[in-house]
Protein backbone atom coordinates (compact mmCIF):
# COMPACT_ATOMS: atom_id res chain seq x y z
CA UNK A 1 0.00 0.00 0.00
CA UNK A 2 1.22 3.57 -1.07
CA UNK A 3 1.90 6.02 1.96
CA UNK A 4 -0.15 9.02 1.76
CA UNK A 5 0.01 12.12 4.30
CA UNK A 6 -1.80 14.55 4.85
CA UNK A 7 -1.15 17.71 6.18
CA UNK A 8 -4.00 19.83 7.63
CA UNK A 9 -7.42 19.06 8.81
CA UNK A 10 -9.34 21.57 7.78
CA UNK A 11 -11.73 21.72 4.00
CA UNK A 12 -8.52 20.62 2.10
CA UNK A 13 -7.08 17.91 3.83
CA UNK A 14 -10.29 16.86 5.37
CA UNK A 15 -12.32 16.53 2.10
CA UNK A 16 -9.57 14.80 0.26
CA UNK A 17 -9.59 12.30 2.95
CA UNK A 18 -13.05 11.34 1.92
CA UNK A 19 -12.42 11.23 -1.68
CA UNK A 20 -9.51 8.58 -0.67
CA UNK A 21 -11.82 6.21 0.86
CA UNK A 22 -12.61 3.67 -1.50
CA UNK A 23 -8.95 3.81 -2.23
CA UNK A 24 -8.31 2.80 1.51
CA UNK A 25 -10.81 0.00 1.22
CA UNK A 26 -9.50 -1.09 -1.74
CA UNK A 27 -6.14 -1.24 0.64
CA UNK A 28 -4.46 0.71 -2.61
CA UNK A 29 -3.32 3.16 0.68
CA UNK A 30 -2.61 3.66 3.82
CA UNK A 31 -3.82 7.10 5.42
CA UNK A 32 -2.59 9.28 7.92
CA UNK A 33 -3.55 12.64 8.68
CA UNK A 34 -1.71 15.22 10.43
CA UNK A 35 -3.23 18.73 12.31
CA UNK A 36 -2.79 20.84 15.15
CA UNK A 37 -6.69 20.54 15.79
CA UNK A 38 -8.28 17.64 16.82
CA UNK A 39 -11.53 18.21 14.99
CA UNK A 40 -13.20 19.54 11.70
CA UNK A 41 -14.69 22.10 11.90
CA UNK A 42 -17.29 23.31 9.26
CA UNK A 43 -16.19 26.95 9.75
CA UNK A 44 -19.26 28.47 7.33
CA UNK A 45 -21.51 28.09 10.56
CA UNK A 46 -19.35 29.46 13.07
CA UNK A 47 -21.24 32.88 13.41
CA UNK A 48 -23.97 30.49 14.82
CA UNK A 49 -22.14 29.34 17.30
CA UNK A 50 -21.57 32.59 18.77
CA UNK A 51 -24.87 33.22 18.78
CA UNK A 52 -25.66 29.70 20.44
CA UNK A 53 -27.93 28.87 16.87
CA UNK A 54 -25.85 25.77 17.10
CA UNK A 55 -24.06 24.23 19.87
CA UNK A 56 -20.32 24.46 19.64
CA UNK A 57 -19.54 20.31 19.47
CA UNK A 58 -22.50 20.30 16.68
CA UNK A 59 -19.54 22.12 14.74
CA UNK A 60 -16.91 19.86 14.29
CA UNK A 61 -16.13 16.29 14.14
CA UNK A 62 -13.18 14.47 15.90
CA UNK A 63 -10.39 13.54 13.57
CA UNK A 64 -9.38 10.71 15.94
CA UNK A 65 -12.66 9.07 15.95
CA UNK A 66 -13.57 9.65 12.39
CA UNK A 67 -11.00 8.78 10.90
CA UNK A 68 -10.44 5.48 13.23
CA UNK A 69 -13.65 3.98 11.78
CA UNK A 70 -12.68 4.31 8.15
CA UNK A 71 -8.90 2.76 8.90
CA UNK A 72 -7.01 6.09 9.06
CA UNK A 73 -4.59 7.27 11.64
CA UNK A 74 -4.84 10.59 12.93
CA UNK A 75 -1.70 12.14 14.40
CA UNK A 76 -2.37 15.67 16.74
CA UNK A 77 0.78 17.99 15.68
CA UNK A 78 2.37 20.85 14.00
CA UNK A 79 3.97 20.69 10.78
CA UNK A 80 7.60 21.79 11.67
CA UNK A 81 9.40 21.22 7.73
CA UNK A 82 8.85 19.27 4.86
CA UNK A 83 11.73 17.30 3.24
CA UNK A 84 10.83 16.08 -0.25
CA UNK A 85 14.64 14.66 -0.73
CA UNK A 86 13.94 12.33 1.87
CA UNK A 87 9.93 12.19 1.79
CA UNK A 88 9.46 13.01 5.29
CA UNK A 89 7.35 15.15 7.26
CA UNK A 90 9.19 16.76 10.13
CA UNK A 91 6.69 17.82 13.29
CA UNK A 92 6.45 18.75 16.65
CA UNK A 93 5.61 15.19 17.46
CA UNK A 94 8.13 13.19 15.17
CA UNK A 95 8.76 12.25 11.61
CA UNK A 96 6.15 11.10 9.55
CA UNK A 97 7.69 9.09 5.68
CA UNK A 98 5.50 9.32 2.94
CA UNK A 99 5.19 8.41 -0.68
CA UNK A 100 2.41 11.08 -1.62
CA UNK A 101 2.05 14.14 0.13
CA UNK A 102 -1.11 16.19 0.39
CA UNK A 103 -0.05 19.68 1.80
CA UNK A 104 -3.87 21.57 3.50
CA UNK A 105 -2.36 23.84 5.87
CA UNK A 106 -4.72 25.89 5.22
CA UNK A 107 -5.06 29.99 6.39
CA UNK A 108 -4.54 32.08 9.71
CA UNK A 109 -5.32 35.60 10.81
CA UNK A 110 -4.27 38.30 9.00
CA UNK A 111 -3.65 41.66 10.94
CA UNK A 112 -1.55 43.24 8.13
CA UNK A 113 0.99 44.60 10.66
CA UNK A 114 -1.17 46.83 12.31
CA UNK A 115 -0.32 47.76 15.41
CA UNK A 116 -2.77 46.18 18.49
CA UNK A 117 -5.00 44.03 16.18
CA UNK A 118 -3.44 40.73 17.85
CA UNK A 119 -5.30 41.96 20.94
CA UNK A 120 -8.90 41.95 18.92
CA UNK A 121 -11.57 39.16 18.98
CA UNK A 122 -11.13 36.98 15.77
CA UNK A 123 -13.64 34.44 14.52
CA UNK A 124 -11.60 31.80 12.79
CA UNK A 125 -11.64 28.83 15.19
CA UNK A 126 -13.74 27.33 17.84
CA UNK A 127 -11.95 29.00 20.53
CA UNK A 128 -12.77 32.02 18.57
CA UNK A 129 -16.14 31.64 18.82
CA UNK A 130 -15.92 30.47 22.37
CA UNK A 131 -14.33 33.89 23.17
CA UNK A 132 -16.71 35.83 21.22
CA UNK A 133 -19.36 34.14 22.63
CA UNK A 134 -18.33 34.90 26.58
CA UNK A 135 -17.81 38.88 25.56
CA UNK A 136 -21.49 38.97 23.94
CA UNK A 137 -23.03 37.15 26.80
CA UNK A 138 -21.55 38.68 29.47
CA UNK A 139 -22.82 42.14 27.81
CA UNK A 140 -26.28 41.08 27.82
CA UNK A 141 -25.65 39.53 31.56
CA UNK A 142 -24.75 43.07 32.70
CA UNK A 143 -28.10 44.97 33.09
CA UNK A 144 -26.44 47.84 34.72
CA UNK A 145 -24.57 48.91 31.92
CA UNK A 146 -26.00 52.10 30.31
CA UNK A 147 -24.69 51.81 26.81
CA UNK A 148 -21.86 49.94 25.20
CA UNK A 149 -20.31 49.83 21.46
CA UNK A 150 -19.45 46.77 19.11
CA UNK A 151 -17.32 47.18 16.11
CA UNK A 152 -16.68 44.70 13.54
CA UNK A 153 -13.82 45.39 11.33
CA UNK A 154 -13.49 43.72 8.26
CA UNK A 155 -17.14 44.06 5.53
CA UNK A 156 -16.52 40.75 4.18
CA UNK A 157 -19.07 37.54 4.19
CA UNK A 158 -17.22 37.17 7.45
CA UNK A 159 -17.89 39.99 8.76
CA UNK A 160 -20.79 40.92 7.78
CA UNK A 161 -22.43 37.35 8.91
CA UNK A 162 -21.04 37.75 12.52
CA UNK A 163 -22.85 41.56 12.90
CA UNK A 164 -26.08 40.02 11.71
CA UNK A 165 -25.78 37.46 14.62
CA UNK A 166 -24.54 40.23 17.31
CA UNK A 167 -27.46 42.19 15.99
CA UNK A 168 -30.06 39.68 16.68
CA UNK A 169 -28.32 38.44 19.82
CA UNK A 170 -27.85 41.87 21.52
CA UNK A 171 -32.10 43.04 20.36
CA UNK A 172 -32.86 42.50 23.39
CA UNK A 173 -30.87 45.40 24.75
CA UNK A 174 -31.42 47.62 21.87
CA UNK A 175 -32.13 50.92 23.51
CA UNK A 176 -28.81 50.05 25.56
CA UNK A 177 -26.63 49.68 23.06
CA UNK A 178 -25.38 52.67 21.39
CA UNK A 179 -24.07 51.11 18.21
CA UNK A 180 -23.23 48.09 16.46
CA UNK A 181 -20.33 49.50 14.17
CA UNK A 182 -19.23 47.36 10.91
CA UNK A 183 -15.93 48.75 9.38
CA UNK A 184 -14.89 48.35 6.49
CA UNK A 185 -11.66 49.65 4.44
CA UNK A 186 -12.51 49.56 0.63
CA UNK A 187 -15.46 51.22 -0.89
CA UNK A 188 -18.12 48.50 -0.23
CA UNK A 189 -19.29 45.73 1.82
CA UNK A 190 -18.77 42.08 0.48
CA UNK A 191 -16.49 42.48 -2.37
CA UNK A 192 -17.43 40.00 -5.49
CA UNK A 193 -20.79 40.67 -4.79
CA UNK A 194 -23.44 41.86 -6.91
CA UNK A 195 -24.44 45.30 -6.04
CA UNK A 196 -27.94 44.30 -5.43
CA UNK A 197 -27.42 41.78 -3.01
CA UNK A 198 -24.86 44.29 -1.47
CA UNK A 199 -27.73 46.76 -0.96
CA UNK A 200 -30.34 44.10 0.31
CA UNK A 201 -27.39 43.73 3.04
CA UNK A 202 -26.71 46.74 3.97
CA UNK A 203 -30.42 47.55 4.24
CA UNK A 204 -30.55 44.43 6.28
CA UNK A 205 -28.29 45.68 8.63
CA UNK A 206 -29.07 49.06 9.23
CA UNK A 207 -32.82 47.54 10.01
CA UNK A 208 -30.89 45.77 12.59
CA UNK A 209 -29.14 48.93 14.43
CA UNK A 210 -26.14 48.23 12.62
CA UNK A 211 -23.49 51.64 11.08
CA UNK A 212 -21.93 50.37 8.14
CA UNK A 213 -19.31 52.73 7.54
CA UNK A 214 -17.42 52.22 4.48
CA UNK A 215 -13.73 53.82 3.79
CA UNK A 216 -12.60 53.14 7.00
CA UNK A 217 -9.28 51.35 7.33
CA UNK A 218 -8.02 50.66 10.89
CA UNK A 219 -4.50 52.16 11.80
CA UNK A 220 -3.42 51.52 15.22
CA UNK A 221 -5.36 49.65 18.04
CA UNK A 222 -5.59 50.48 21.95
CA UNK A 223 -6.67 49.21 24.66
CA UNK A 224 -10.68 49.91 24.39
CA UNK A 225 -10.18 52.08 21.18
CA UNK A 226 -9.38 52.57 17.50
CA UNK A 227 -7.46 55.02 15.53
CA UNK A 228 -9.15 55.09 11.51
CA UNK A 229 -6.52 56.36 8.95
CA UNK A 230 -8.63 59.21 9.21
CA UNK A 231 -7.76 60.02 12.34
CA UNK A 232 -10.87 59.50 14.21
CA UNK A 233 -10.82 57.75 17.36
CA UNK A 234 -13.77 54.95 18.36
CA UNK A 235 -13.81 53.31 21.35
CA UNK A 236 -15.54 50.45 22.02
CA UNK A 237 -16.31 47.69 24.46
CA UNK A 238 -16.12 44.01 22.38
CA UNK A 239 -14.39 44.78 19.03
CA UNK A 240 -13.80 41.54 16.00
CA UNK A 241 -11.38 41.28 13.75
CA UNK A 242 -12.43 39.80 10.28
CA UNK A 243 -10.62 41.63 7.94
CA UNK A 244 -8.12 39.05 6.17
CA UNK A 245 -6.80 35.38 6.24
CA UNK A 246 -3.18 34.84 5.19
CA UNK A 247 -1.20 31.48 3.89
CA UNK A 248 -0.26 29.53 6.45
CA UNK A 249 3.50 29.41 6.42
CA UNK A 250 5.34 25.39 4.89
CA UNK A 251 8.77 25.45 5.11
CA UNK A 252 9.99 22.99 2.24
CA UNK A 253 13.56 21.33 2.14
CA UNK A 254 14.23 22.25 -0.68
CA UNK A 255 12.89 25.32 -1.17
CA UNK A 256 9.25 25.05 -3.47
CA UNK A 257 8.23 27.71 -5.85
CA UNK A 258 6.55 30.60 -3.61
CA UNK A 259 4.27 33.91 -4.29
CA UNK A 260 4.70 37.20 -3.04
CA UNK A 261 1.96 36.72 -0.74
CA UNK A 262 3.78 33.21 0.42
CA UNK A 263 1.22 30.96 -1.15
CA UNK A 264 2.72 27.65 -2.99
CA UNK A 265 2.74 28.08 -7.07
CA UNK A 266 1.28 24.73 -8.21
CA UNK A 267 0.69 22.82 -12.09
CA UNK A 268 -3.10 22.57 -13.18
CA UNK A 269 -2.83 19.22 -11.17
CA UNK A 270 -2.11 21.00 -8.26
CA UNK A 271 0.96 18.91 -7.92
CA UNK A 272 4.22 21.21 -6.97
CA UNK A 273 6.32 22.46 -9.90
CA UNK A 274 9.53 20.86 -8.24
CA UNK A 275 8.14 17.77 -6.98
CA UNK A 276 4.78 15.95 -8.63
CA UNK A 277 4.44 13.53 -5.43
CA UNK A 278 3.14 16.42 -3.36
CA UNK A 279 -0.01 17.75 -4.08
CA UNK A 280 -1.16 21.38 -2.32
CA UNK A 281 -4.38 22.79 -2.07
CA UNK A 282 -6.56 25.27 -0.24
CA UNK A 283 -5.79 29.12 0.56
CA UNK A 284 -1.86 27.76 0.84
CA UNK A 285 -2.11 27.37 -3.19
CA UNK A 286 -1.66 30.61 -5.37
CA UNK A 287 -3.56 32.09 -7.79
CA UNK A 288 -7.45 31.01 -6.29
CA UNK A 289 -9.64 32.49 -3.76
CA UNK A 290 -9.28 31.36 -0.53
CA UNK A 291 -12.88 30.49 0.37
CA UNK A 292 -14.42 26.94 1.36
CA UNK A 293 -15.60 26.88 -2.31
CA UNK A 294 -12.45 26.54 -4.11
CA UNK A 295 -11.00 24.05 -1.19
CA UNK A 296 -13.62 21.69 -1.18
CA UNK A 297 -13.77 21.96 -5.19
CA UNK A 298 -9.72 21.33 -5.27
CA UNK A 299 -10.15 18.28 -2.76
CA UNK A 300 -12.17 16.19 -4.86
CA UNK A 301 -9.28 16.86 -8.16
CA UNK A 302 -6.76 16.23 -5.74
CA UNK A 303 -8.21 13.24 -4.39
CA UNK A 304 -9.49 11.85 -7.97
CA UNK A 305 -5.58 12.50 -9.55
CA UNK A 306 -4.49 10.29 -6.45
CA UNK A 307 -6.37 7.64 -7.18
CA UNK A 308 -5.13 7.75 -11.26
CA UNK A 309 -1.40 7.87 -10.04
CA UNK A 310 -2.47 4.85 -7.77
CA UNK A 311 -3.61 3.32 -11.28
CA UNK A 312 -1.44 4.64 -13.90
CA UNK A 313 -4.35 6.70 -15.33
CA UNK A 314 -4.34 10.23 -16.63
CA UNK A 315 -4.50 13.12 -14.12
CA UNK A 316 -7.21 15.73 -14.42
CA UNK A 317 -6.38 19.92 -14.04
CA UNK A 318 -8.43 21.51 -11.36
CA UNK A 319 -10.66 24.41 -13.58
CA UNK A 320 -12.37 26.71 -10.84
CA UNK A 321 -15.90 27.70 -11.61
CA UNK A 322 -17.15 29.70 -8.73
CA UNK A 323 -20.84 27.86 -8.54
CA UNK A 324 -22.27 31.76 -6.57
CA UNK A 325 -22.21 32.37 -3.20
CA UNK A 326 -24.45 32.30 0.30
CA UNK A 327 -24.16 34.61 3.19
CA UNK A 328 -27.03 34.83 5.90
CA UNK A 329 -27.96 37.96 7.73
CA UNK A 330 -29.25 36.77 10.49
CA UNK A 331 -32.94 35.38 11.81
CA UNK A 332 -34.39 34.53 8.95
CA UNK A 333 -32.62 36.68 6.82
CA UNK A 334 -29.77 36.05 4.14
CA UNK A 335 -28.38 36.37 0.81
CA UNK A 336 -27.66 33.91 -2.12
CA UNK A 337 -26.26 34.04 -6.02
CA UNK A 338 -26.45 31.08 -7.33
CA UNK A 339 -25.80 30.16 -11.01
CA UNK A 340 -28.44 27.59 -12.60
CA UNK A 341 -27.19 24.91 -14.94
CA UNK A 342 -30.86 24.82 -16.35
CA UNK A 343 -31.64 28.36 -16.94
CA UNK A 344 -28.02 28.77 -18.03
CA UNK A 345 -27.92 32.49 -15.61
CA UNK A 346 -27.62 33.45 -12.70
CA UNK A 347 -30.52 33.65 -9.52
CA UNK A 348 -30.28 36.54 -6.62
CA UNK A 349 -32.48 35.73 -3.99
CA UNK A 350 -32.46 37.27 -0.45
CA UNK A 351 -35.10 37.69 1.90
CA UNK A 352 -36.91 34.12 3.80
CA UNK A 353 -35.99 31.98 0.73
CA UNK A 354 -32.14 32.69 1.00
CA UNK A 355 -32.55 31.60 4.63
CA UNK A 356 -34.16 28.29 3.29
CA UNK A 357 -31.74 28.23 0.12
CA UNK A 358 -28.44 28.55 2.79
CA UNK A 359 -29.42 26.51 5.48
CA UNK A 360 -30.59 23.64 2.32
CA UNK A 361 -26.99 24.04 0.59
CA UNK A 362 -24.93 23.96 3.95
CA UNK A 363 -27.04 20.85 5.33
CA UNK A 364 -26.06 18.80 1.91
CA UNK A 365 -22.32 20.15 2.50
CA UNK A 366 -22.12 18.49 6.00
CA UNK A 367 -20.41 15.06 5.69
CA UNK A 368 -22.23 11.85 7.39
CA UNK A 369 -25.75 11.66 8.47
CA UNK A 370 -25.24 11.76 12.01
CA UNK A 371 -23.18 15.25 11.59
CA UNK A 372 -26.07 16.63 9.68
CA UNK A 373 -28.70 15.96 12.37
CA UNK A 374 -26.95 17.18 14.63
CA UNK A 375 -26.93 20.42 13.25
CA UNK A 376 -30.70 20.17 12.12
CA UNK A 377 -31.51 19.72 15.49
CA UNK A 378 -30.07 22.82 16.86
CA UNK A 379 -31.33 24.74 14.12
CA UNK A 380 -35.07 23.42 14.95
CA UNK A 381 -34.27 24.33 18.33
CA UNK A 382 -33.58 27.86 17.48
CA UNK A 383 -36.03 28.70 15.31
CA UNK A 384 -39.05 27.45 17.70
CA UNK A 385 -36.86 29.92 20.76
Amino acid sequence: MKKVVILGGGFGGFYTFLGLRRSMRKRLIDVTLVSREDHFLFTPLLHEVVSDKIRAQSSKITLSDFLKRHGARFINADVVRVDTSSQKVMTDAGNIEYEILVVALGASVNFFGISGTESLLTLKTLADAQNLKTCLYKILRDSSRLCCRIVVIGGGATGVEITAEVADLLAPLRKNVSEIVLLEAMDDILPNTNDRLRDVAKRSLKKRGVEVRLHAPVKKVRKHSLELASDETISFDCAIWTAGVKAVDCDFSPSQSKSSANRLKVLPTLQLKKDPSVFALGDIVDGYPMTAQVTVAQAKIVARNINALLLNNPLSNFVYTPKGMLFSLGRWMAGAEVKTHLLNKVLYIWGLAAWWVWHIVYLRKIPGFRYKLRILTDWLRSSLQ
